[in-house]
Parts: C-alpha cells; sequence; structure tokens
C-alpha cells in the first residue's frame, strides 16, 4: 500500500509561497501544477490565488488567470506607462494589416491562408508568417479539429464546414489557420465565446469559395512588384 506524499513544509504562509513562485516563474503557472509542486489538494491552490488576486485588484500588478495559467501581469490602467517607459511604442504594436488578418483568422477559423487573402483582397502571407512567428496564429492539417467560433450558428457552421470539404483546399494538404492559447490570454479571455459577435460582419467562407475565377486570375497575374507595393508595411507588423 503505498503512502499518501505529505504536503511540502512552506518557509511563509500559502498566499506568500505561491506569491513568490508566480514572481518568480517566466511562464504563467497552472493550478494543478502549483498543487503538484507543493502536494497540496487542487480546492486549496485555486481558492488562495482567487484570496491572492484580490488583494492585487487596486495595485500596480494583478494576478490574473489565463488559459495557461496564474501570472503577475501589470494593471491595465498601467499599460501606457510601461510601454513608454520600455520604448515599445512602435515595435509592440501590430499593424492595421495584422490586427485585419487575426481578426479574420480569430472570427472565421479555421481558414487557409489564400481564404485569409481572399478576404482582404491583397496576398497576405507575409502578414500570417508574422502572426505565427508572433505566437499568435498556429498553422494545423486540415484534418484537425478545430476550435469554436465566437458568434457563429451551428448551421453557419455547418454551411463553413461543407463549403470547405466542397473545395479543392480542402481535399488537398492546405494548412488551416487558427488562433493560438497565447492570442486568448493577450486578449485577457478563457475562450473564443468571449470574444464579441462580430463574425456578421465577415463574410462566410462559402462566399468567399464564390469569388469569381475572374478576379481569382487577376489576383494572380499583377506583377510581383505591385503585390509588393501591397504588402509596404506589412513586413514589420
Amino acid at each position: 500500500m503505498s503512502q499518501k506524499s505529505e504536503p511540502t513544509a512552506l518557509p511563509a504562509s500559502l498566499s506568500a509561497s505561491l506569491e513568490a513562485l508566480l514572481i518568480s516563474s517566466d511562464e504563467p503557472v497552472k493550478v494543478a501544477d502549483l498543487a503538484a509542486f507543493l502536494n497540496l489538494p487542487d480546492e486549496l491552490i485555486e481558492e488562495a490565488m482567487t484570496k491572492l488576486a484580490q488583494t492585487y485588484e487596486h495595485r500596480g500588478l494583478n494576478l490574473r488567470e489565463s488559459v495557461r495559467g496564474w501570472a503577475f501581469v501589470s494593471a491595465p490602467a498601467c499599460d501606457p506607462l510601461v510601454t513608454n517607459f520600455l520604448g515599445q511604442q512602435n515595435t509592440s504594436r501590430l499593424s492595421k494589416a495584422a490586427v485585419e488578418t487575426l481578426a479574420i483568422v480569430a472570427y472565421k477559423q479555421p481558414v487557409t491562408r489564400s481564404d485569409v487573402s481572399n478576404i482582404r483582397g491583397v496576398n497576405s502571407d507575409s502578414v500570417v508568417r508574422s502572426l505565427i512567428v508572433r505566437g499568435l496564429v498556429a498553422e494545423e492539417k486540415a484534418s484537425a479539429k478545430s476550435p469554436s467560433k465566437p458568434g457563429s450558428a451551428g448551421d453557419t457552421r455547418a454551411q463553413a464546414a461543407g463549403a470547405k470539404l466542397a473545395s479543392s483546399e480542402a481535399t488537398s494538404t492546405a494548412k488551416q489557420l487558427v488562433t493560438t492559447d497565447l492570442f486568448l490570454e493577450k486578449m485577457g479571455i478563457a475562450s473564443l465565446d468571449e470574444l464579441e459577435p462580430l463574425a456578421p460582419l465577415l463574410p462566410q467562407v462559402s462566399q468567399v469559395a464564390q469569388i469569381s475565377e475572374e478576379e481569382s486570375k487577376r489576383l494572380a497575374a499583377r506583377p510581383r512588384q505591385a503585390q509588393l507595393l501591397d504588402e509596404i508595411g506589412e513586413e514589420n507588423v
């Protein structure tokens, strides 16, 4: 008969110990990981974290839980001050093209690169690459299970799925774009369901598939120089 592990002896109170562990971690930490490390019940850690977070509600640091776990972050009201102090006013912001592309992926996922380009009306490969490098977007195989999209009714999802299956891309090895857990963390939400229901403002994937062949040929035949002009300013997203 195996013996039950004894709780780890803490050098300070549970609250202080959790605070020290979180501050020393470079990444968010899940309750389950903290509980396993301290040999304490998940429920006890969850309760302690909630109480600790309340003590930081009106301070420069907030303790916030995301899909990746608990972490200390600067208070939203202090973000402009912190941004200016770090000198990241220009380097940390996404360009208009990147925000537009990220919104398309977030609300219409899973989508292919060509879907995004067709919706935007311009080649978006460079913007997509930048979002992937930032960890906000990921590519997965077309057969992979995709996350649910906010603001979309079940029949809309079924129609979009049917359109994808009927398209040549869905039957090929084309990869699909989806948002990541980091995207959720940056947005301060736990799931895509918490996004504002903006999906009706974007064309459905089935509508994208109906774009005229003449328009597609026109875009494909454009000189490389013209495409590069469209992408000016997008490489530094």
